[in-house]
């Protein structure tokens, strides 16, 4: 498989066709798109309405169709510019989050499966309707799960994808996407049977690990292990570094060529940030007025260094 690179669009409310363009230019035209049921409200800090929960109690696949269209057009920028599209179903709800139900193991059953059965229901309809290079059938394990039970979750929503879209590929993880519990992620008995072939490994790098090179080396060492034992491809769903730890991008281009020459696709956490205060953000872009989603993308300096570890990753890999 090519090496991919691209960006994770984040909070997908605000994108603009001209942030995928640029980052193609630089040969990295792929993107994750993430969408958000049952997720959450913004938190404090952040402008109204940048990150709208895409639930709809009266829509079908209980989602909301304007939700889906932003998805789609996001996929059809990147392909347009011969990208590929990693989704990535997110729902924080559905985690014992934000008030929500715990998905693994809340004592009301029933409203547990129903809203299980609604969000493979739902990932199913995207997986069709997006047609993903990678679906991520749910984004950050974590609250009360385990490997076992994320594990039938994740058997349970790869049947149903598979029965629509035969050829589909996953990217499975483990809690919380931290690459020191990736030999968590795969379950032994994949590598056979119906799921083998088209299972990848997924996880986030964060600044911790981008700004500490040698805990960047250990963790990747750990999910490189993982990825020669299963023979599975693997990619980084999120690669980013805070403004503070890393001010000219020089860490965050590191780990972008680090991670290339491994053979490892990445999607770097490019998207606009509207947090008022930008070291609190790993955004490359932030909003020239951050309570008007309108106003400019402004790219940050470490844009340019990360262009840059994009061009030599693209020409490594050709």
């Amino acid at each position: 498989m090519a090496l991919i690179l691209g960006q994770n669009m984040g909070l997908g409310e605000i994108w603009q066709p001209s942030d995928i363009a640029e980052a193609a230019q630089h040969g990295a035209p792929s993107v994750r798109v993430i969408p958000r049921w049952l997720g959450r409200e913004p938190p404090p800090g952040y402008g109204t309405n940048f990150q709208i929960d895409g639930y709809s109690e009266d829509e079908p696949y209980h989602v909301r169709s304007a939700h889906v269209e932003m998805l789609r057009a996001q996929a059809q920028a990147s392909r347009a510019l011969g990208g590929e599209v990693m989704l990535g179903m997110d729902s924080n709800q559905l985690q014992g989050l934000n008030g929500g139900l715990d998905l693994w193991t809340s004592s009301d059953e029933r409203k547990r499966l129903k809203r299980r059965r609604q969000f493979i229901k739902l990932t199913r309809h995207l997986a069709r309707q997006i047609r993903p290079k990678w679906l991520e059938n749910i984004v950050e394990p974590g609250g009360t799960m385990t490997p076992s039970t994320l594990w039938a979750f994740y058997e349970e929503s790869m049947s149903g994808v598979l029965a629509d879209v035969p050829d589909q590929r996953f990217a499975v993880s483990c809690r919380g996407y931290q690459p020191n519990y990736i030999g968590e992620a795969f379950n032994p008995a994949w590598a056979s049977g119906p799921f083998a072939g088209h299972i990848d490994l997924t996880c986030n790098f964060q600044s911790d690990l981008v700004c500490n090179p040698t805990l960047f080396e250990d963790r990747l060492g750990k999910v490189l292990a993982q990825r020669d034992r299963w023979r599975v491809g693997v990619v980084v769903n999120q690669l980013w570094s805070f403004p503070a730890a890393d001010p000219d991008g020089s860490l965050l281009a590191k780990a972008i060529s680090r991670l290339a020459e491994e053979g490892v696709h990445s999607f770097v956490w490019t998207a606009c940030t509207v947090h008022d205060d930008p070291e609190e953000s790993p955004g490359l872009r932030r909003l020239a007025n951050p309570r008007d989603p309108n106003s400019a993308h402004v790219k940050r300096p470490s844009f340019d260094a990360v262009a840059a570890a994009w061009r030599a990753a693209a020409a490594l890999a050709a």
